[in-house]
């Protein structure tokens, strides 16, 4: 695959890529999707398309990149230039440029340059776009035709945008022939099209923003215009910032890595995730420029938003996908500022690493990323400076409010502080060192596990437990040491696997009572599809799933395994009344209230030496 960089003027110009290529048209196969892009709302294509460029042409930007095309040779038609990949972006420009010759006198410099095969009829090639200006909204083909109902509607979106520039309409195509690129990727005539195309969209090929960003800053950063440096010795220091550079894509490539920083970023893209160098690029990237927002341009939008002639959802997408690219092409404009924003780059990954090194930053910062915060604000920070602002965080978050005892909180209403303090509780264990509590960073807490599922608050024992015949039979022992009723211990040794469900005398005796469920010492931290698994069984039964969970190497909180196995200890020698039970497959209100008391105890030492740390 060979790259080239075109303006829209190029694109079109039969002297300039048609030339060179030997062809004369741009070709659309029937494999391709018909033309799908929306024209109804602020977030649809062609609006963005419109809006964007327009934004550029009013800063003035040297350049705006939309996204890639891919093209190659027509097997059966020397003459034609196939397009693989961006045919809706093809078909977009073409269709804005026939609007502006029909309803503006402007030169059409599209006409005739794309020609699509589901529109050829006896050897002729329909132009389509002529007859899309021909068309009004009672026409049927809007109903019962896909591509020609979304090409009308985009029509109309472009026809309407142009009024409302009024006079500078023209300079705005001027600027949009010269300054609005395309990147065209030219595949070998032997690779067959529809390979091609396959792979493109099973995202088998790696495009944009990773390796245009970085060409960039490799390019602007060694050619200072002050240089004197010899190719040899720039090819040398380039190849030291590749070295670099793939160093640190690897570390962040690591999801663990990655996850503990930027579990609260969104994908850049459809194509690009946020994993690698891209996260560094994202998280580093210069700011956009205040957005147009000229009476002109909102009344345009609203104006198209309120189209009562179509029935269409706003779809949240961009059709630039380049757009972290521009932000980048738009900053670097000089060789300082390029190598200013590489040592930025630099410096930003190598010290988040330092700090995934650093047990007690590496658990301060995953609590603070999985409570929802992003890590942009922390970049600049020294470890001093930045440890204050983590156990602040830490601190206020885990504050009940004015009045409120640990003990009264419940599942449902305080879900939010439930989640933080069980979170937190086994996120930071304590230790007792040399006679003084401590928590314990040691052992990492697997916060890649923790933000990687959805998590949730578990029911240790439920309200109303979900109980089979089989489960009466497997556990027959737990249930009979439940009454001491000789008829009932009768009825429960007569279940058999044939009966269709559990006599109420039974299910009746398992049932919890004495205290809600939703009491704190009933609850433990579980990640919800384990939880899904556990659902409303009898605890012995979703201990015994847990332990089978924990042999297949499920991660499960410490908290909740120890109290689950009736093994959580006081760090101090304790003389409260509060212990568990000793029948493990048991659990019953002296087994929350010692729950309960751990939870308190530990949660009131740990704010304690948070405190401290102030």
């Amino acid at each position: 695959m060979n790259e080239f960089i075109y303006p829209i003027a190029h694109i079109f110009s039969s002297a300039n890529l048609l030339q060179e290529l030997n062809a004369t048209q741009y070709y659309i196969a029937s494999y391709q999707r018909g033309y799908k892009w929306k024209s109804f709302g602020k977030n649809d294509q062609v609006p963005i398309l419109l809006t964007d460029i327009y934004e550029a042409f009013s800063t003035n930007a040297n350049e705006y990149y939309l996204q890639y095309i891919t093209v190659k040779k027509n097997a059966e038609n020397a003459d034609f230039l196939e397009v693989i990949d961006g045919q809706q972006r093809l078909t977009t420009l073409s269709l804005l440029f026939y609007v502006a010759e029909k309803h503006h006198s402007i030169e059409n410099c599209a006409k005739g340059k794309v020609v699509y095969q589901r529109y050829k009829t006896n050897n002729e090639f329909q132009d389509i776009f002529e007859h899309i200006l021909s068309l009004n909204k009672s026409d049927s083909s809007l109903d019962n035709q896909q591509d020609i109902y979304y090409l009308y509607h985009a029509k109309e979106c472009i026809k309407e945008f142009f009024s409302i520039l009024g006079e500078e309409l023209k300079p705005y195509i001027t600027y949009l022939l010269n300054h609005v690129k395309i990147i065209v990727n030219l595949e070998d005539e032997l690779t067959s099209a529809e390979e091609v195309f396959s792979n493109l969209n099973d995202n088998k090929v790696d495009l944009t923003n990773y390796y245009l960003i970085k060409g960039l800053l490799f390019t602007q950063s060694t050619r200072s215009p002050q240089s004197s440096h010899s190719f040899l010795e720039i090819q040398a220091k380039r190849n030291r910032l590749a070295r670099n550079w793939d160093h640190l894509n690897q570390w962040f490539l690591n999801e663990k890595h990655n996850q503990l920083f930027f579990y609260n970023y969104k994908i850049l893209n459809e194509k690009e995730k946020n994993i690698g160098i891209n996260s560094i690029l994202n998280l580093t990237k210069p700011k956009k420029s205040e957005k147009i927002d000229e009476p002109r341009i909102r009344n345009f939008i609203e104006k198209i938003e309120n189209n009562k002639d179509h029935q269409s959802k706003e779809i949240k997408t961009s059709v630039n996908e380049m757009e972290l690219f521009n932000l980048y092409l738009d900053h670097l404009k000089t060789s300082e500022k390029a190598e200013n924003k590489l040592e930025e780059l630099q410096n930003v990954a190598k010290r988040m690493m330092n700090w995934y090194a650093d047990d007690e930053l590496y658990h301060l910062i995953g609590y603070y990323v999985a409570t929802k915060n992003s890590i942009e604000i922390l970049t600049n920070k020294g470890k001093s400076d930045l440890k204050k602002v983590l156990y602040k965080h830490l601190y206020d978050s885990l504050q009940l409010g004015k009045d409120r005892a640990i003990s009264s909180l419940e599942y449902g209403p305080d879900n939010a502080i439930l989640n933080r303090i069980f979170l937190a509780l086994n996120a930071f264990p304590l230790v007792y060192v040399n006679g003084e509590a401590t928590i314990n960073f040691k052992n990492h807490f697997s916060f890649y596990d923790f933000t990687k599922n959805n998590w949730s608050i578990e029911h240790i024992y439920p309200q109303n437990p979900n109980v089979s015949v089989a489960d009466v039979i497997k556990y027959k022992n737990w249930f009979l040491e439940k009454t001491s009723d000789e008829t009932l211990k009768n009825e429960i040794e007569s279940v058999t696997i044939d009966e269709k469900k559990v006599p109420d005398t039974i299910q009746q005796l398992i049932m919890l009572e004495d205290v809600s469920e939703h009491y704190i010492g009933n609850l433990a931290l579980l990640e919800k599809g384990n939880n899904s698994t556990l659902s409303n069984n009898i605890f012995p039964k979703k201990r015994e799933l847990l332990l089978t969970m924990l042999a297949k190497g499920n991660f499960v909180p410490q908290h909740t395994i120890n109290a689950v196995s009736k093994n959580l200890h006081w760090i101090e020698e304790d003389n409260e009344n509060y212990h568990f039970t000793p029948n493990l497959t048991n659990w019953q209100l002296q087994d929350m209230q010692a729950n309960a008391s751990w939870i308190e105890k530990t949660y009131n030492l740990l704010m304690e030496l948070i405190k401290q740390k102030l």
